[in-house]
């Protein structure tokens, strides 16, 4: 199987061109835009592979990623899952070959991702992404037809843990005051210094403080602004530093940075951000403690500093409905010590001091 897609000679329109086997089949198509061209290819190479299955004509495995994506852009996947599945399935393509999907057997199957799976795992940490895009990709091929068997990658697709939302979040503080002097003493020797810095100073997410860049920071003024990026968040907002904060970010600035400031505040990971926390915090603090939990600290901090919901929201991130859902039940943790007292306490402290003169005239009689 082979796609190709080129301008016509002296027009922009776009020539469409389809190899299956021996056939050859020529198109013209409807756009000028090459990218729309080219999805158009996929969507008419696929459509051809479906009317010619019956005759036994060979199915490639490059094809049938090639229709999975396609697939994928007509559901309105978003765009980094596409990229995702599109990376890790290219890595099978080269490892497994442009085979003949009609002649992979379930058998022949499962002993092909196996081995897959246990060559991928000396590259990569983990192969749960890699077995979720197996696994989608022939579900894709079963509903074609094109794989008849049960699915080899046996992968449950929402197997992501699902992160504690901020709405979901008590605004209690998960930190005492000996803890953040243990975090801001020994935190400041490790290299998660400024991601513990944003995320328990400054109120950041952990994607946000880990994707953070020197040019969104602008020390002079004080503050960094959050940007919205593809596949995110995609509303901005500006979040205000303490002035301390501000010279522990100057004093962790690099004298070499790039003019464009594209150099990230911390260059490493999400997931080495949160390993590296949880092995910090169980050597500091005897218990494991999560971003979400050091943010929860922060707006703890906000209320007690006398802020009101809508710049505690401006500040975090929250809404504002969920800022005051935090407020009112800070609140009301707060009125506890000024609820009414019992109204037998001050007569009993009169009976005790009768009683008391009573024993008193008995001893003197």
């Amino acid at each position: 199987m082979k796609i190709r897609v080129y301008k016509r000679p002296g027009s922009d329109m776009y020539q469409m061109d389809v190899r299956i086997g021996m056939r050859r089949f020529r198109k013209s198509a409807s756009t000028t835009n090459e990218r729309v061209a080219n999805r158009e290819a996929r969507q008419w190479a696929e459509s051809l592979v479906e009317r010619f299955s019956v005759s036994g004509m060979e199915v490639k495995l490059t094809l049938a990623v090639e229709s999975f994506i396609a697939h994928c852009e007509r559901l309105g996947r978003a765009k980094l899952t596409i990229d995702g599945y599109r990376s890790r399935l290219r890595c099978f393509v080269a490892w497994a070959g442009d085979v003949d999907l009609r002649e992979w057997t379930p058998d022949v199957a499962c002993t092909k991702v196996d081995e897959y799976l246990t060559d991928r795992e000396n590259v990569v940490k983990s192969v749960d992404h890699d077995r979720i895009a197996l696994s989608v990709l022939f579900n894709f091929l079963k509903s074609k037809k094109w794989y008849k068997g049960e699915n080899p990658a046996n992968a449950k697709l929402h197997v992501h843990r699902k992160q504690p939302s901020t709405a979901k979040m008590k605004p209690k503080r998960c930190t005492t005051a000996s803890q953040d002097e243990i975090i801001r003493r020994e935190g400041a020797k490790t290299r998660l210094w400024p991601v513990l810095l944003l995320t328990r100073w400054a109120g950041m997410r952990r994607g946000e403080a880990c994707r953070l860049r020197w040019g969104e920071v602008n020390l002079d003024e004080g503050y960094a602004d959050i940007v919205g990026h593809e596949g995110g968040r995609k509303h901005p907002r500006r979040v205000w530093l303490a002035p301390w904060v501000v010279l522990q970010l100057r004093a962790l600035r690099p004298t070499w940075l790039p003019k464009d400031g594209r150099w990230p505040v911390w260059p490493y990971h999400l997931d080495v951000a949160t390993k590296e926390l949880a092995d910090f915090t169980t050597e500091h603090l005897g218990r494991k403690v999560t971003f979400n939990a050091l943010r929860a600290s922060f707006t703890t901090d906000c209320f007690e500093c006398g802020l009101t919901p809508v710049q505690e929201s401006r500040i975090v991130g929250h809404s504002v409905s969920v800022a005051e859902r935090h407020y009112s039940e800070y609140q009301a943790k707060e009125a506890r010590s000024k609820l009414p007292p019992d109204p037998l306490d001050g007569h009993r402290d009169q009976d005790d001091a009768g009683q008391d003169a009573e024993l008193d005239a008995r001893k003197a009689q």
